[in-house]
């Protein structure tokens, strides 16, 4: 989806924020009347803000001040102020006029590049912003485009400026040499001479191309086309544990560039492959719906810590489980389904094609809290757990055989989370109730598969201490199994320098913190978010490598 461009004349934003409210119908002819100007605008011309209402509105001002603007500055922002008005009306493929183009039938057109298109908008091409299946996309009309075209003649140059042959040759001769000693692609390369030798980089690239494709297996630059599943699998794995792109990139035969993008691609896809459907209410789609929902009294601050995987620690947690009250329980489970639609409605409104890395941050980190509100309410519910047991199974739950508790623990702990999912609290009623008839099911159906003969001695008996390596935690929600930070970093923690492990709490919601996304851990720090990241990725490998040494 295109991002909705700035208007950078004084003029125009004025007009635009003028014209928001406009009825629809109005605004259509206004959009049209606009565009025009396209072909009736002089760059060496000043226009008075009075003439352009009137060519805009077909209204003139009241008032008759002296404000003017040139014809260059309102062409450079003609587009960004269409395309204002055409977000506000909500503008359909069928608003448009018979023949409009989009950006890839433009290029064919003129033949030129989609970068070429980007900067002619800038130069008086106008485009409207179009709404269609959910999504936003630039269409242009045949009037702007044949406008444009009058007086720019846009399209490859007929004569292209040729390199002298001795440049091609040192060209070339710099090139095998970068491939040769650092492993450079051919991008790599084309993007450190084009300045060098004054011509862009695409123009190298294709230069060092066409050499190849003479060369038949010899080729120098062969190139391997874009990561496939399993590489951008692989990217995304490497960059979880800390390492470089850099350096994964010098494994796989890639730039850093490549392995960062072919791991963005694989967390889109695992985020495309869940089920985010919930209850819903009208006040998700109020502006202040975040702060309705998130900033209550008692949901931040009632972050719960993890749930033990041990089934006897589970057990020894469920004893000294406690009910949350009607309204604690139902703000958490409100603003649990807010923080789920938040993620399910920026997935719907990613362009899958260019997903933005800050984008994909944002609903990462949604789901991240909405499992922590999650965590807390099963919890809760705990107590439920080891009473339905209990009563189905007439004796103890800890007079089990291990592996038979292990596996009631983890049919019911399944059945619990699931009731949270579809669990509705915009409904009145309580968690208990749903909860108590998935957790009697589900020990109705394990007792079916797994008949026990009953012990002769049924009195409860306190379940061993666990060892050390099964005390990880359980995960409410199928995300959390590549969302949530390698299982040994949170032990660690208190090795690491503090700044370390404030940046690994913050982000991840460690030890009862609120997860946090790149862009606010930088606002906090006066940061970078790149730089945040270069800090997230040298804190997870410093954990990482003193998870191995031993050490918490």
């Amino acid at each position: 989806m295109p991002r909705l461009s700035a208007i950078g004349d004084p003029v125009l934003e004025e007009l635009a924020e003028q014209l928001r409210f406009t009825p629809r119908a109005s605004l259509l002819r206004q959009i049209e009347r606009a565009e025009e100007l396209g072909a009736l605008l002089d760059v060496e011309q000043q226009y008075p803000r009075e003439w352009l209402i009137y060519r805009v509105t077909g209204f003139r001002p009241a008032d008759s001040a002296a404000v003017s603007t040139s014809g260059r500055s309102l062409l450079a922002n003609l587009s960004a102020f269409v395309e204002c008005l055409c977000e506000a009306a909500e503008v359909k493929p069928e608003d448009l006029p018979e023949g409009s183009m989009d950006v890839d039938a433009l290029c064919k057109r003129w033949g030129v590049s989609r970068k070429t298109i980007e900067r002619a908008r800038r130069q008086g091409l106008v485009a409207r912003r179009v709404e269609a299946s959910g999504s936003r996309r630039l269409m242009f009309t045949p009037q702007s485009a044949d406008a444009y075209a009058a007086r720019a003649a846009p399209g490859p140059s007929p004569q292209g400026r040729r390199l002298p042959d001795e440049a091609r040759r040192r060209i070339i001769r710099r090139a095998l040499r970068y491939q040769r000693r650092f492993g450079w692609s051919i991008n790599q390369c084309a993007v450190r001479m084009a300045g060098r030798f004054g011509c862009s980089s695409e123009a190298i690239r294709r230069m060092l191309k066409r050499r190849d494709a003479g060369l038949g297996d010899q080729a120098v630059f062969a190139e391997r086309g874009p990561p496939d599943e399993r590489e951008q699998e692989r990217s995304f794995r490497a960059l979880r544990r800390g390492l470089r792109a850099s350096e994964v990139g010098r494994r796989m035969g890639r730039d850093a560039r490549a392995v960062r993008r072919a791991a963005l691609v694989h967390r889109v896809r695992l985020l495309r492959g869940l089920d985010l459907r919930g209850p819903r209410s009208s006040v998700f789609d109020r502006d202040d719906a975040e702060e309705v929902m998130l900033h209550r009294p008692g949901v931040k601050e009632r972050v719960a810590r993890g749930i033990p995987r041990e089934a006897g620690s589970l057990l020894e947690l469920a004893w000294h489980a406690t009910a949350l009250d009607r309204g604690p329980e139902h703000e958490l489970a409100a603003a649990m389904h807010f923080l789920r639609a938040r993620a399910a409605g920026g997935l719907e409104a990613m362009d899958p094609a260019t997903p933005s890395g800050e984008g994909v941050d944002a609903i990462e980190t949604d789901l991240r809290r909405a499992s922590r509100l999650k965590m807390v309410l099963v919890r809760a519910e705990l107590g439920l757990l080891v009473a339905t047991a209990r009563r189905r199974l007439e004796i103890e739950p800890s007079q089990l055989p291990e592996r038979a508790l292990t596996s009631l623990m983890d049919a019911l702990f399944a059945a619990l989370c699931a009731s949270v999912d579809r669990f509705d609290p915009f409904a009145g009623g309580r968690l208990a109730s749903p909860a108590g008839l998935a957790l009697d099911r589900a020990a109705l159906a394990w007792m079916r598969a797994n008949p026990l003969e009953r012990p002769a001695d049924t009195r409860a008996k306190r379940a061993p201490a666990p060892s050390r390596a099964a005390c990880d935690d359980r995960w409410v929600d199928p995300w959390q199994h590549w969302l949530e930070p390698d299982a040994r970093v949170p032990g660690v923690l208190g090795h690491l320098s503090e700044e370390d492990a404030w940046l690994l709490r913050e982000r991840f919601g460690l030890e009862g913190a609120w997860p946090s996304t790149l862009v606010q851990i930088a606002m906090r720090q006066e940061m970078a978010p790149a730089h945040v990241a270069r800090w997230e990725r040298r804190a997870i490998a410093t954990a990482l490598a003193a998870a191995r040494g031993g050490v918490g």
